[in-house]
């Protein structure tokens, strides 16, 4: 395990940040999303006219700073961070994102009462035992009496009391 200080940025070329001590700029970190900070182990912490500045395990990571740069449209300035300490920015910064992100689409995926909309709403039927049974509906044979058993249903060729 390499522990990554001040002076090792100079073998990336690029200005080491003390990423857990940095006022990140929330903005810009959830500037692009939490699948690409992951994907890459990066993570934007600020802006600086039209450049944007990328905290990175591993500055010199040529496809991560296009990534980035192709989905903001922006300049990209590396510096370099340790890694542990990266991840855990990257957590606080995304996790609430996805949670919310996670609550939006349940919601969007209901309707305005709060169910389902019909149309994605099942409806379970129980299962028939009779291998002719299409559906499972209420006898039509006798009425109910208060001595008799529970209302018998029936088959499309049979009728039972709880077979069916």
């Amino acid at each position: 395990m390499s522990v990554i200080t001040p002076s090792g940025a100079n073998v990336f070329g690029a200005p080491f940040v003390e990423i857990l001590e940095y006022p990140v700029d929330r903005e810009a970190a959830v500037s692009i999303s939490a699948n690409l900070c992951r994907r890459h182990h990066l993570l934007p912490i600020g802006r600086e006219g039209g450049t944007l500045i990328v905290a990175m395990a591993d500055p010199n990571d040529i496809l991560a700073l296009d990534d980035v740069s192709a989905a903001t449209r922006l300049r990209i300035r590396p510096v370099l961070v340790d890694p542990k300490d990266l991840s855990t920015v990257i957590d606080r910064y995304h996790r609430a994102d996805d949670e919310l992100s996670d609550l939006q689409h349940e919601l969007s995926e209901q309707g305005p009462s709060g169910r389902p909309p019909p149309s994605s709403r099942t409806t379970t039927r129980p299962s028939c035992a009779s291998s002719t049974c299409s559906s499972r509906r209420p006898s039509r044979t006798a009425p109910p009496t208060s001595t008799s058993s529970p209302a018998s249903t029936s088959c499309g060729s049979a009728t039972a009391s709880t077979a069916c």
